[in-house]
């Protein structure tokens, strides 16, 4: 976690004060300007930003509006004259400023606020991180469910899942959980729907009408079994403007964009398109994001993996079914493209003891690997 600090200032003695100040007790950067500040921001990560607000060519005020922007978890102050209280006021109004500090400010009083600036951005964080780790716990544990209650769902979801964390970093989503606890979810919907229908739709095969709106009415089943969780009503929207049918709002729509495009890619892998192909075709619907397109073009396509027989005792976590898997009475317990988890192991574990299931399995592993018999 960050514990360095940006000062900003367009007057280079008021910085060089500060670096005689400050320079034994904190880690800093100093930008003259606000175009200087962002040009720091966009190479380090702050804890704390400390701004100055009447500078020429880009003011405080605008400076901070951007600088939020960029690194809306940066604790702001300000550190300005007297003079400026008008256009402070205004940007103490945006909820953003954890403290305003009168120029010339002595050692005491200014390192008493950047320490308290420092425990708010750790508690913040603190308090972010856990939420999110509680979250994306109880996200796999719910993938797991739908793993078991719906085998071809799962492996869609896992192939979006793919895709997603491949496109993210190319417009900057690499870290936001929001994103990637909605490709987890994107196939929550298709539980409700017949794995056959989940499989024949996924190999682009012949639906009835009633079988396509089921499948159109996806997103919508999944928006209503997340909205009554707490924190994910952004997932929840992702989800259902990915669909096409409603709009999410402005802050989300480029997560909209790549979930967007991470399930088109996936379908079109799984139908065995060429990842050409697959950018050719988004590129005519005209309005995805060109780095999406672009990294995209990048996906690695799986390469090195055998396809061999294993029997039921040398099944592992990180294989991935190479045929479908049913009892011998013919109910499903995963389909073919499936990645074997703990919970899966233990469900056709489970089911050979009791109903029969083939026994040895097609399995794909890593080219070289091990076999033990």
């Amino acid at each position: 976690m960050s514990r360095r600090i940006l000062f900003v200032d367009d007057e280079p003695n008021v910085l060089s004060g500060l670096k005689r100040l400050l320079r034994k007790d904190y880690e800093f950067d100093v930008a003259e300007g606000g175009p200087a500040g962002l040009e720091q921001m966009g190479e380090h990560t702050y804890a704390v930003v400390v701004s100055d607000m009447r500078m020429p060519g880009m003011s405080g005020e605008e400076f901070l509006a951007k600088a939020h922007i960029e690194q809306p978890d940066a604790v702001q102050i300000i550190l300005s004259g007297q003079a400026n209280l008008e256009s402070t006021v205004a940007a103490v109004n945006e909820g953003n400023i954890f403290r305003f500090l009168v120029k010339p400010v002595d050692k005491p009083n200014l390192t008493a606020a950047l320490d308290r600036a420092l425990r708010q951005y750790r508690l913040v964080n603190a308090e972010r991180e856990l939420l999110e780790r509680t979250l994306s716990g109880a996200v796999a544990a719910l993938t797991e469910v739908i793993n078991l209650v719906s085998p071809a769902a799962s492996r869609r979801t896992s192939h979006v899942v793919e895709v997603v964390n491949h496109l993210a970093p190319a417009v900057g989503l690499g870290r936001d959980w929001r994103l990637r606890v909605a490709a987890m979810l994107s196939g929550i919907g298709f539980a409700a729907t017949p794995t056959d229908v989940v499989e024949r739709a996924t190999l682009g095969q012949d639906l009835s009408p009633a079988e396509t709106q089921m499948l159109e009415r996806c997103p919508e089943v999944a928006t209503q079994l997340l909205g009554p969780i707490p924190r994910l009503e952004g997932v929840a929207a992702i989800i259902r403007a990915q669909s096409g049918r409603e709009r999410a709002p402005e802050e989300l729509t480029i997560h909209v964009d790549v979930l967007s495009v991470a399930v088109t890619a996936a379908e079109g892998i799984a139908r065995s398109k060429s990842i050409n192909a697959i950018v050719s075709e988004l590129d005519t619907h005209g309005w995805h994001h060109p780095k999406l397109l672009e990294r995209l073009k990048t996906m690695p396509v799986t390469a090195g993996e055998t396809i061999e027989e294993r029997k039921l005792r040398q099944l592992a976590v990180g294989m991935t079914l190479a045929q479908d898997v049913s009892t011998a009475a013919g109910v499903m317990l995963a389909s073919s493209g499936t990645a074997l988890t703990e919970s899966l192991l233990e469900r056709i574990r489970n089911f050979a003891s009791s109903a029969g299931v083939d026994d040895p399995i097609l399995v794909t592993t890593p080219a070289g690997s091990h076999r033990h018999r």
